[in-house]
């Protein structure tokens, strides 16, 4: 998983992040995949390793233990958890900006109305 954005954001993630983006895996609205979920508590888990020594490979058999690897599920587990991820970030950020908050229920709500 060497220079994956995935584990960069991961990372850069403070404690009360994470325990927000489990919550978020765990919400049927944003996630209805188990291994998205196990995936981001082995990243999490992993943070502290080198690029290097944390491979998709290895993270698989962690996973999903007794499976051949497959390198095309495992590449879209991982999309799954960054687009869940970036979901996360600009939801976090939007709930910042009451103002923008504002604008855009008044907009849904002309076009509802």
């Amino acid at each position: 998983m060497q220079k994956s954005v995935l584990v960069e954001i991961v990372r850069s993630l403070s404690r009360k992040e994470i325990r927000e983006v489990q919550k978020w895996l765990q919400s049927p609205a944003h996630n209805q995949r188990q291994d998205v979920m196990q995936l981001f508590d082995h990243l999490i888990k992993n943070a502290g390793q080198s690029d290097n020594s944390m491979t998709k490979e290895e993270t698989w058999s962690e996973i999903f233990p007794n499976q051949a690897y497959d390198d095309a599920y495992m590449r879209q587990v991982m999309y799954f958890l960054l687009k869940s991820l970036e979901n996360y970030l600009v939801f976090n950020e939007m709930g910042k900006d009451s103002v923008h908050i504002q604008s855009m229920l008044l907009k849904v709500i002309a076009v509802v109305n």
